[in-house]
């Protein structure tokens, strides 16, 4: 009998410090979520374009003759989607340093970040529909006019930076 209740005592503790550690982690993802919840926007834009870049990148390299194979599918979408989340991770901790530093209020690196993120993936899914529908003429067109965005989008953050006022 006394082995057993000590069964029971094992049990009942390592469901306690599993249900502790799993609590635990739940209120680690909470916090990091409120943390990020001024950018979270922006990460599911850009998620979303690199989604929408694999879908049609698929059917246009088919289209092209090239062999599909799902590793490096995998590969490169998982590179690619922890490059940009990193990268806007970064930039994002950067801009509050550099906010508690200088006093200004506005996410302006973040949005720069993301909006040249988001030219750069819509360009190349344009490309893909290019390939896809050669017949549309428009979308040569656009693929130069998402180039410029992306130009215009690295002056424009060239000019606040050089305009940030420092607030005392």
């Amino acid at each position: 009998m006394y082995p057993y209740a000590l069964t029971i005592i094992r049990k009942i503790i390592d469901n306690t410090i599993r249900a502790s550690l799993w609590n635990n982690v739940l209120k680690l993802l909470v916090a990091i979520w409120l943390f990020f919840a001024g950018i979270h926007t922006y990460i599911y834009c850009i998620i979303a374009l690199t989604f929408m870049d694999v879908a049609t990148g698929i059917p246009a390299s088919m289209k092209k003759g090239e062999l599909f194979k799902s590793r490096i599918l995998r590969k490169g979408l998982i590179e690619k989607i922890a490059l940009y989340l990193i990268m806007l991770i970064a930039v994002f901790i950067l801009e509050l340093v550099v906010k508690s530093a200088f006093k200004y209020e506005s996410f302006y690196m973040v949005l720069v970040v993301t909006m040249c993120v988001s030219t750069y993936e819509l360009t190349s899914i344009l490309e893909n529909i290019a390939v896809l529908r050669p017949e549309l003429p428009f979308i040569s067109r656009l693929i130069k006019l998402s180039n410029k965005i992306q130009e215009k989008t690295l002056d424009i953050a060239e000019d606040k930076v050089d305009k940030v006022e420092i607030k005392k």
